[in-house]
């Protein structure tokens, strides 16, 4: 006997033909291989390579879920089904049975169902969700990092400064952050009534300052590249450091 395995599935051939449709109602179909022929086909299924132009046997071609006239014989596909009517054949002896069958039962709805092939598309999401996933979580602990170091830079900046003023704080700032490239900007500029930071006349305090700040912090994962002027404000570009 044939290894079988039932499904449920149906064949637009079978609904096609109506003389076919009523005389079988189970198929059992073996899986063409490179190389086999409709003779060949017949002779492992049936022990008789002639079978192969009997009515009970077809071959089935799954994309367009229709079998093939026998005059086509001799251009068949590996990857189609030769299949028998097991109403009207009955299959070889154990000793003789081939790998590879499948049974085909006749159903209502006409296609047959192949899901083996969503498995490489659901890893493929899987794997893009979990990517996406590990890029986010990536930016954000980056984004934490540089604007840590930035707020506690413009901080320690302003320090010696507030001593030095009455009420309202001597520093103008800004932040702008590029987490995909781990780099930033500190924009600092005086406020109303002061003179520092410039670098029109105090270039050499700056640079001092951002050093010790930089010092100061231990942040040794961060480095200050050079200064530059944008408008009113001293821009100081940081970066992260590889790791």
């Amino acid at each position: 006997m044939f290894s079988r395995a039932v499904c449920v599935a149906a064949l637009l051939p079978l609904l096609a033909c109506p003389s076919v449709a009523s005389a079988a109602k189970m198929w059992t179909c073996s899986t063409v291989q490179r190389g086999d022929t409709a003779a060949r086909m017949a002779r492992r299924i049936t022990r008789d390579a002639n079978n192969a132009y009997a009515p009970w046997f077809q071959i089935l071609d799954p994309d367009a879920s229709a079998f093939i006239p026998k005059s086509q014989y001799d251009r068949i596909q590996p990857g189609w089904h030769a299949c028998i009517d097991d109403q009207r054949f009955r299959p070889a002896p154990p000793a003789l049975a081939a790998p590879g069958i499948v049974t085909v039962a006749h159903g209502s709805a006409a296609r047959i169902f192949r899901w083996w092939w969503w498995v490489p598309i659901v890893f493929d999401a899987a794997a893009l969700a979990w990517l996406a996933t590990f890029h986010l979580e990536q930016r954000q602990a980056a984004s934490r990092a540089l604007e840590r170091f930035g707020t506690s830079f413009i901080r320690e900046f302003e320090r010696p400064l507030l001593q030095r003023a009455d009420v309202k704080s001597p520093l103008r700032w800004s932040m702008k952050l590029r987490p995909g490239s781990e780099r930033g900007e500190i924009l600092l500029a005086p406020n109303d009534g002061w003179h520092y930071p410039n670098l029109t006349d105090h270039r050499k305090n700056v640079e001092y300052d951002v050093e010790r700040i930089v010092t100061l912090l231990g942040e040794r994962q961060f480095a200050c590249g050079r200064l530059a002027t944008r408008g009113p404000w001293v821009v100081i570009q940081f970066r992260r450091r590889p790791a």
